[in-house]
Formats: C-alpha cells, structure tokens, sequence
C-alpha cells in the first residue's frame, strides 16, 4: 500500500528562509545546556548580533540560518544530544507553529496519528518559505517524508535533530513506540528522506 497524502508542490523553489522561532528556540537551547559562549565563538558577533537581535514572528534569511546551523555544528554534539535538542524544541514551538486541529489530536487511534501527521505537512509549509514536502503513507503505521532543495538538511546538527523533533511530534500524538530514521541524503537538489513507523 502506497498513498501520496501531500504531494510535492511544484510551485515552491529553493529554501529561501525558516520562521525566526525555530532558530530562536535553537539558541535558547544553546543557553541552557551551557553551549551559547563557544557557539557565539564560532559564528562569529556579527551573526550571533543579527540573529538575536532580530524578534517577532517573522522570517530569517536562509542564508543567516545555515550560518547558525553550520555554527553548531562545529560545536561536534552527539547524535543523542542532537536527538534530544530536536525534541525539546518541538516541545517548545509546537503551540506556536502547529494548526489547532493538530494541537488537538490525542489518543493512538490510527485516524487521529495520520491527521496529525497532516498537520506536520501544513506546518512545514508555514516553517519554510520555499522546499517542498511529500507525505507518502507507505503503511498502516508507516509513513515516508521526502524533502526537496531545503538546504538546511546540508547540514547534520539540523537533519539530526528534525529526527528528533518528529519523534517528540508523534510521541504527542498518542503513540507508544515511534521510530524515525534518515534513510536517505543526497547533496544533489538537497534530497532528503524519513521514515516513520509506530505502534
């Protein structure tokens, strides 16, 4: 069983900026375990300046957030810690960027995990500002995330940390055992794949 439930959108260039609040709860995280002085030490005042001093709820240039991102990953963090920052910034931005309809899905009914995962795709689209996402379910309790030219997946710290971010997403939805895991990276038009399966 294979079913296409949010197609590519042939309309959406090349990743041209991120909402502001994902790259501010990724600095709150850095102040909070301790990493913001040697993070500020690798990204230099100039991008530490623009990125802080730069509030409310709009977009930050692509090319500022692959400056922090590159930044941090300079910092060499595991993969767990990188798993673990993922999923505490989904704790933090999920009543900001989710749709309400998603905010209310609880339970681990099968119809209510893939309208959260809808809500997943109509986020993503309100994060990025050009790439696109496709939602494939590929099983009863299995679906396929491709993205494409989002940049941003050039980078380990945030490819890493997304796994983890859609693992807290489901967990939130009401599932018991939720694996993500990146099958798929390729430089070339910024390709990227997850799979997810739960119980």
């Amino acid at each position: 069983m294979s079913n296409v439930l949010v197609p590519h959108d042939p309309t959406r260039g090349p990743l041209t900026a991120i909402r502001r609040v994902i790259v501010h709860s990724s600095v709150g995280e850095l102040k909070e375990r301790g990493l913001f002085p040697t993070y500020s030490k690798l990204a230099g005042d100039a991008l530490v300046r623009e990125i802080t001093d730069s509030i409310g709820p709009g977009w930050l240039p692509i090319e500022l957030a692959l400056a922090h991102y590159r930044a941090c990953d300079d910092l060499n963090l595991s993969d767990a810690t990188l798993h673990q920052l993922g999923e505490r910034s989904c704790e933090k931005v999920k009543g900001t960027l989710f749709p309400v309809e998603a905010q209310a899905v609880r339970g681990a009914a099968e119809q209510d995990v893939w309208a959260g995962a809808a809500a997943l795709a109509r986020m993503g689209r309100r994060i990025y500002e050009g790439g696109s996402a496709q939602y494939t379910r590929v099983g009863p309790s299995e679906l396929a995330i491709e993205h494409v030219n989002n940049s941003l997946f050039s980078v380990r710290y945030y490819r890493v940390a997304h796994v983890g971010f859609l693992t807290a997403a489901f967990r939130d939805f009401g599932v018991k055992d939720v694996q993500v895991k990146l099958t798929t990276h390729t430089r070339k038009d910024v390709l990227t794949k997850v799979a997810i399966r739960w119980a």
